[in-house]
């Protein structure tokens, strides 16, 4: 699945090496709440939401 999903968003070039692989698939669990191998829309929007308050805590952070 997630070889799919790496095809799918980025060409295979893009994830060639070790690092980026492991980085992809660390992304993909933690979007993928249930563990069924597939991200749907609810599992975006919400991991989408806590990025973008973890987001907006560090540029807080950076600003102050």
């Amino acid at each position: 699945m997630l070889r799919r999903l790496q095809d799918f968003l980025l060409p295979s070039e893009a994830c060639q090496n070790d690092y980026n692989r492991l980085a992809y698939e660390v992304l993909f669990e933690d979007l993928d709440h249930n563990g069924d191998g597939v991200v749907d829309i609810t599992e975006l929007r919400d991991g989408l939401k806590h990025w973008n308050s973890s987001f907006s805590e560090d540029t807080e952070k950076v600003s102050h």
